[in-house]
């Protein structure tokens, strides 16, 4: 998919074990769009302000996440259903 046909607005950050993303996809082709707000919270000892979290397992499920999101939006679908 061409860049241009793409249109993102994002947030994202991390604090205490929380990964968030919150985010606004439009493909400006097909006219089809969503909104995607996910948290992930990981903290494997429990233990609040050791910095010692989870981030990166929260990372790598950000990314699947955000490839099927992905897939959802630009693979092309039949809506005569």
């Amino acid at each position: 998919v061409p860049r241009g046909d793409i249109t993102a607005a994002d947030k994202e950050g991390g604090a205490y074990g929380f990964l968030l993303e919150n985010a606004y996809l439009h493909d400006t082709k097909t006219g089809r769009s969503l909104f995607v707000t996910a948290v992930v919270y990981n903290n494997p000892n429990r233990t609040l302000n050791d910095d010692t979290y989870g981030y990166a397992d929260s990372e790598a499920f950000m990314a699947d996440l955000g490839e099927e999101l992905a897939r959802a939006l630009l693979l092309p679908r039949d809506d005569t259903r």
